[in-house]
């Protein structure tokens, strides 16, 4: 059990030095090829409810736990309906503890003023205008 958590927590921290060590370059292109509206869209991330025992899986808040992703769903559609948004996609990370949810911003209002008004309600861990960004390998310029 004590080698399994050493070699989780040892993939973790290579992944993220790996993540730290690639430069992060944002594109200016829309994410989605093709789509007019992906500079309409914002990420929505809700909190993953703590993990605890159930007698038919174990623990709860992973991928397969289809009882509180319903749940964090239907939450999701209740904040898209709301604020006027079309829920478009969303995935679970239960790595960091969240469900991430992406929602399009209607023409008619400003995709910061729906941010800021999303950001409010109590379920919503974080809001923001959603952005592409490529990783680029290879070596940095070294000064010499």
């Amino acid at each position: 059990m004590n080698l399994c958590r050493a070699l989780r927590r040892a993939i973790v921290a290579l992944s993220v030095t790996l993540a730290l060590l690639l430069p992060i370059v944002p594109i200016q292109a829309q994410m989605r090829a093709g789509d007019p509206n992906a500079d309409r869209e914002i990420l929505v991330m809700l909190r993953l409810a703590p993990p605890h025992y159930r007698p038919n899986a174990g623990y709860g808040g992973d991928y397969g736990d289809a009882v509180s992703s319903t749940a964090r769903r239907r939450i999701a559609r209740r904040i898209a309906q709301q604020n006027r948004l079309e829920l478009v996609d969303g995935w679970p990370m239960p790595l960091v503890g969240v469900d991430c949810y992406v929602m399009r911003v209607p023409a008619d209002v400003t995709v910061q003023t729906v941010v800021a008004q999303v950001s409010k309600d109590p379920s919503v861990v974080w809001s923001e205008q959603m952005g592409a960004f490529q990783a680029e390998s290879g070596e940095r310029p070294r000064a010499f």
